[in-house]
């Protein structure tokens, strides 16, 4: 059984929005300036403020390892 989170990522929805976010970002990390391993990532979790997982303006460009060390403190 697929979790939520993982319905999500696989929605068309969240398909499109993420394809287009990138697509009009300036393409690097907003906190370290790295333009390699970037994803689109979340800047209130989805899994805590589900209603706001397709909203633009909670979106951001991060890379890789930014992604993967962000600190809960700033959720």
């Amino acid at each position: 059984k697929k979790t939520w989170s993982r319905l999500f990522q696989d929605s068309p929805e969240w398909k499109e929005l993420r394809s287009k976010f990138f697509a009009a970002s300036d393409k690097v990390c907003i906190k370290c300036g790295s333009v390699e391993q970037l994803q689109v990532d979340h800047i209130k979790p989805k899994y805590k403020y589900k209603e706001l997982a397709l909203e633009w303006n909670n979106l951001r460009i991060l890379c890789w390892p930014c992604n993967s060390k962000k600190n809960t403190k700033e959720e």
